[in-house]
Order: C-alpha cells, then sequence, then structure tokens
C-alpha cells in the first residue's frame, strides 16, 4: 500500500486563512497521511508514503515508487477548495472520492493527449518513437481498464468509512459521493488507484474537521480502516459513481 500526501515543498496547494491560523493543504494531507499509516502499521499492514516530510515531489514520481514497490493499491490524498470572488462567500463543503475517468471515446483522446504530453521530452519524432509511445498507450489502456472495479471498490470503502466517521448529522451534508476525473497523478499507477477530496479548505464548516488533531486523526484512521477492508476483500463496488 502507498499513500500520497498531496503537494509538498513549494508546491502548498490550496491555503486559507481563519484568524492568525494559516492552512496550507500540503500540511494537512501529510497528516492525515502519517495517521492513516500509524493505524495501518499497529495492525502489520506493510504501507509507504511518498513523502515522509515537506519537499517537493513530481506527480510521475509519486507513482512511479508504487509501482516500483509492487503496492496493491495507492491513495493520493488532496484538500479541495473552491474559486470565490472577491467578498463572495464559499458554499462548496464535503469530501469526495475519485478513480480515474476511463469510460468513453472521449476518454481515450484525453488519455492519449496526456501521454503524449508526458512523452514530448522523448528525443526527436522518430517513427520508433511514435512506436514506443503507441504500445505504451495500448498497455496503459489495459491497465486503465483491468483497475476499475478494484479501483471502485478501494474508492466505495474509502468514502464510506470516512462519511461514518463524522458526526452522525454532518454525514448526510457531507457525502458528496464517489466520482470520476482525468487526475494525471493517478494515471501512472499500475494498480488500483483513487485520490481522497477530504473537504473544502475554504469552507469553515470544513476547516472545522482539520483544525484539531482528533479531526485529522479520524479521517486517517477512517482511512486506515477502509484500506483494511479492501485489502481483505470486504469492500464492494456497488456505490453510485457520479
Amino acid at each position: 500500500m502507498v499513500i500520497d500526501p498531496g503537494h509538498g515543498g513549494s508546491d502548498v496547494g490550496a491555503t486559507a486563512h481563519q484568524g492568525k491560523k494559516i492552512f496550507q493543504e500540503k500540511d494537512l494531507t501529510l497528516q492525515i497521511a502519517k495517521d492513516a499509516a500509524q493505524f495501518l502499521k499497529k495492525k502489520k499492514i506493510k504501507v509507504m508514503l511518498t513523502r515522509e516530510n515537506d519537499e517537493n515531489l513530481p506527480l510521475h514520481a509519486r507513482t512511479a515508487l508504487a509501482n516500483r514497490v509492487g503496492a496493491n493499491a495507492f491513495v493520493s490524498i488532496h484538500i479541495n477548495s473552491e474559486t470565490l470572488k472577491k467578498g463572495e462567500e464559499p458554499t462548496a463543503h464535503g469530501i469526495e472520492t475519485y478513480l480515474f475517468h476511463t469510460s468513453g471515446t472521449e476518454s481515450s483522446t484525453r488519455l492519449a493527449e496526456l501521454e503524449n504530453s508526458a512523452h514530448s521530452a522523448l528525443a526527436g519524432s522518430s517513427t520508433e518513437n511514435q512506436k514506443k509511445t503507441e504500445v505504451g498507450l495500448i498497455l496503459k489502456d489495459l491497465i486503465l481498464d483491468a483497475n476499475i472495479k478494484p479501483s471502485k471498490s478501494l474508492a466505495c470503502a474509502v468514502q464510506k468509512k470516512i462519511i461514518q466517521s463524522l458526526p452522525r448529522p454532518l454525514r448526510s451534508k457531507k457525502d458528496r459521493g464517489v466520482r470520476q476525473a482525468m487526475f494525471y497523478v493517478l494515471l501512472g499507477a499500475d494498480m488500483p488507484a483513487i485520490l481522497l477530496e477530504a473537504g473544502f479548505i475554504t469552507h469553515p464548516k470544513d476547516r472545522v474537521i482539520f483544525h484539531s488533531r482528533r479531526g485529522l486523526r479520524r479521517i486517517g484512521r477512517a482511512l486506515a480502516e477502509a484500506i483494511i477492508r479492501f485489502k481483505n476483500g470486504k469492500s464492494q463496488s456497488n456505490c453510485l459513481v457520479h
């Protein structure tokens, strides 16, 4: 299992101010990841973090690590944000979990565009290089297709567990569900992979969760419990995907 705390170093991610307190996405994701890893290790489950401290880490290096160690799953943790105009009050809040969008020809086209962009550093434009890129795209499509069902199972388990960890009155209000998107950080994974958006840093009601160690620890433990369910084959992929 590899857990990826999003952002790091000079890439602080989303930020918000509340009084004198400054919230930075890179710090919150790292703490959640460490809490989840600590719980998993207590359960004798092998887990690695893509970063253990505040450092820059390219997106491709994150899944490259997971591929290199033969991880059985990859979870990238992020904190959401809402783009607000001056004087505008935040409205978006809640938790959502993403899997990589692979359905339909539109996705295949965008996947090709992403892959071609990622391979833009290839020297020259020889026929040999073009063939390698085409073969790589075919293999990547096969890998992504094979990982759709287990990725959905993992995403459903994570979303359910984290929502259940919240106080009962908040659960329905905070559940934004399981969704699909073309997150580049998930593209390189050769195993089931998901991305967790653990709340909106721009909304004060979500920041309440991040404001205390207890709140962050609750998310980390719920994430770990979901991973354990997935590992033991107890998670189900019958949740609705938006």
